[in-house]
C-alpha cells in the first residue's frame, strides 16, 4: 500500500468519526439552540471535535513532504491530489448553495432561518471538505487507470 493510500485512509478514518461526533452534537443540541448563549458549550465542544482533525491534517502534511523530497510520492499522487483537490472544492460548493438556499426558502415560510445554521454551515463546511477529500482521493487511486 502507497503512503498516498494510508494518508488517505487514515485522514478519511479520522473525518468520518469527526463527522459523526458533529452530527450528534447538533442532533442534541438543536440548530436553534446554537446561536444562543445556551448554544455556547455546544459550539465550543463543536470546535473541540474539529481540532485533532486539523492536527492529524497537519501531520499528514509533513510527512508528505518530506515522502515527496525522498520520492516516495510520485507524479501520480501529485496528479490524483491535484483533482480530488477539484472535485471537493465543486462538491463544497454545490452543498454549501443548495443548503443556503434550502434554508432560504424554508425560513421564508417560517419568519426567518435560525442563526445558528450558521455554525453548522461553517464547519460543516471544514468537516465536509475534510472528509470528502480523502475519500476522492482514495477513489481516483482505486480506480487505478488515472492519467495525470
Amino acid at each position: 500500500m502507497s503512503l498516498a493510500r494510508k494518508q488517505a485512509i487514515i485522514s478519511a478514518l479520522t473525518w468520518l468519526v469527526i463527522s459523526v461526533l458533529f452530527g450528534i452534537v447538533i442532533a442534541r443540541t438543536g440548530a436553534e439552540a446554537l446561536s444562543g448563549s445556551a448554544g455556547r458549550g455546544a459550539r465550543s465542544v463543536l470546535g473541540w471535535i474539529i481540532l485533532p482533525g486539523y492536527v492529524i491534517n497537519l501531520v499528514i502534511i509533513g510527512r508528505a513532504r518530506r515522502a515527496r523530497r525522498e520520492g516516495a510520492l510520485d507524479e501520480r499522487d501529485t496528479a490524483i491530489e491535484t483533482h480530488a483537490t477539484a472535485a471537493t472544492a465543486i462538491v463544497i460548493i454545490l452543498a454549501v448553495y443548495l443548503l443556503s438556499i434550502s434554508l432560504f426558502e424554508f425560513g421564508s415560510r417560517n419568519g426567518g432561518v435560525p442563526a445558528g445554521w450558521l455554525y453548522i454551515i461553517a464547519y460543516g463546511t471544514i468537516v465536509l471538505a475534510s472528509l470528502t477529500h480523502p475519500i476522492v482521493r482514495l477513489t481516483l487511486d482505486y480506480l487505478g487507470h488515472f492519467h495525470a
